[in-house]
């Protein structure tokens, strides 16, 4: 027999490294470096396996132990006399049914339990299979053995890998890069930002005064926010359950939280972008590509007016990408150009007139911005998971979180295409 605790252990652990293979092969295929809650999610999934490995090892060796056992118990056989108790000997029991002898003796039989009313022919026939019904010999049916039958032997199996609906990828803060907020004290900080430049001028004539100025600094301020979460978790199910709930709790933990901050950064970046651009009038919800080109630069000359840097990044919500993807596949197929960009079903990356595009799910409908990358910033700080056992209930509670402060530092460095009213 296997052991069920080896067994549930190998599951576990070959859950791990296919919950690790899955997540590379995503990465790979979107051709990206891995998020930051991607990189945390590998990370503990090579500590469950390590833990998984070291529980394996002296169970495997007991195994070894048992099993040269019971090859050296199996040599040994009772050599008694069946029919008979004590002494260790084994009793035999006599299961044989009727044998007849002759087709004679079988017909004789026949006779006497129909015509004669013989219970003792109709035992024999019956130990033989045969049955007597309307006076006649007949064969006995087997009975039919369903799984209506042996409820008690059939197993309910639970399959495969926990399966989440979570993207946790975070598209917008992977855009601009998060920056380490561990070892920033306090509340809040200050993001200096220059808001008067020097003077600088031709010079009038020789040994004539050149143009002065004043050269002023001014600051956007960034406060620290707390994100995470507590459950409480009982001994049993974490032994007892497979997949193994301990695992789930933890992953669920990181996807959720890297949904809820991607979350918050998105929508307060939204909020920052003032400057619009509009699309032409009659462009409506669904603008012509002469229309949206003219609107992109459009938006693109305002950042770029506005924080005297090319814009690089396009920011798109759900049904932009739709859109946008409609227009470029179209070109594709009908010119022998690129289609101005690149575009996916099975991708949220792209580019559009070789500026990286960036699908958002999380933007409100409608949003299409403009801008510069490095004018918006994100800054986290993520202390991880947290247990306390609770012994007098066998209990253990489990909190994960971290630290996250997000601020545009130049909100004139971008642009919002809009319908025109």
């Amino acid at each position: 027999m296997s052991n069920p605790v080896i067994t549930r252990l190998e599951e576990q652990r070959a859950a791990q490294v296919e919950f690790i293979d899955q997540t590379l092969s995503r990465v790979d295929a979107e051709e990206r470096d891995l998020v930051q809650a991607e990189q945390d999610n590998l990370s503990a999934a090579r500590e469950r396996i390590a833990q998984i490995d070291s529980q394996l090892e002296p169970l495997r060796e007991f195994e070894k132990l048992r099993g040269a056992h019971r090859s050296t118990g199996a040599s040994y056989s009772s050599t008694g006399t069946g029919g008979q108790t004590g002494g260790g000997q084994s009793l035999a029991i006599n299961t044989r049914e009727h044998e007849y002898r002759t087709a004679g003796e079988f017909l004789a039989d026949g006779y006497r339990a129909a015509q004669k009313g013989d219970e003792a022919a109709r035992d024999r026939l019956q130990s033989t299979g045969v049955v007597l019904e309307g006076g006649q010999l007949v064969r006995a049916s087997a009975p039919h053995t369903t799984t209506a039958e042996v409820p008690g032997l059939l197993p309910v199996t639970i399959q495969g890998q926990v399966m989440s609906d979570l993207d946790a990828a975070r598209p917008f803060i992977s855009s601009v890069g998060a920056k380490d907020l561990g070892g920033i004290p306090g509340t809040t900080f200050k993001r200096p930002v220059v808001t008067e430049h020097v003077n600088v001028g031709k010079q009038s004539a020789e040994k004539a005064e050149v143009e002065d100025g004043q050269f002023k600094v001014g600051a956007v301020d960034f406060t620290k926010d707390t994100y995470g979460g507590w459950m409480n978790v009982s001994r049993q199910a974490i032994d007892w359950t497979s997949p193994a709930v301990w695992d789930a709790l933890m992953t669920d933990f990181m996807e959720v939280y890297a949904v809820e901050t991607e979350n918050a950064a998105a929508d307060a970046f939204v909020t920052a972008v003032t400057q619009t651009q509009e699309l032409t009038s009659d462009a409506g919800d669904d603008p012509t590509l002469t229309e949206l080109l003219g609107g992109l630069y459009g938006a693109a000359s305002l950042a770029y007016a506005g924080s005297g840097r090319l814009p690089d990044t396009i920011w798109a919500s759900l049904d932009w990408w739709v859109k946008l993807g409609v227009l470029v596949d179209h070109l594709k197929a009908t010119t022998a150009g690129n289609g101005g960009g690149d575009s996916s079903l099975t991708s949220f990356t792209g580019n559009l007139l070789q500026t990286n595009r960036v699908i958002v799910p999380s933007f409100p409908a409608g949003t299409l911005i403009v801008g510069v990358k490095s004018r918006t910033e994100v800054y986290e700080d993520r202390f991880g998971f947290l247990t306390a056992v609770q012994p007098k209930v066998f209990g253990v509670e489990l909190a994960y979180g971290g630290y996250m402060a997000s601020g545009t530092i130049k909100p004139a460095a971008f642009a919002k295409l809009v319908n025109a009213s």
